[in-house]
């Protein structure tokens, strides 16, 4: 292998395993503003059910897109909460909470953790 070959392989290797700890640890939430949970939501001045109705979606999205496990007990194992997935057979983590990225639009990103 040619040695420009064995530098590129590694650099994307680096990438991709940066990219699958950001996406296993929720990321981060560059700009915008993170609640940890309903309450901080409504806290921060939001009607209860505007909070609800956000950390709802943040749910949706992880069963939409969210890292699948072949068993309930696979995910548990990582990850505090978890439901079905609806784009794979299996089970994703449940949002422990969301980033709200100022718009417009508004944008929901999920959070997550071990």
């Amino acid at each position: 292998m040619r040695p420009v070959a064995v530098v590129v392989a590694l650099v994307v290797a680096a990438v991709a395993g940066v990219m699958v700890f950001a996406w296993q640890s929720g990321g981060d939430c560059p700009g915008g503003t993170e609640f940890r949970s309903e309450q901080a939501c409504t806290a921060s001045g939001r009607t209860a059910e505007r909070c609800r109705a956000m950390l709802a979606e943040a749910h949706a999205m992880l069963a939409r897109s969210g890292p699948v496990y072949g068993t309930r007990e696979q995910c548990q194992d990582r990850h505090t909460t978890c439901q079905e997935s609806r784009s794979a057979a299996g089970f994703t983590p449940r949002a422990s909470g969301f980033c709200l990225m100022q718009g417009p639009p508004e944008r929901i990103l999920p959070r997550f953790g071990r």
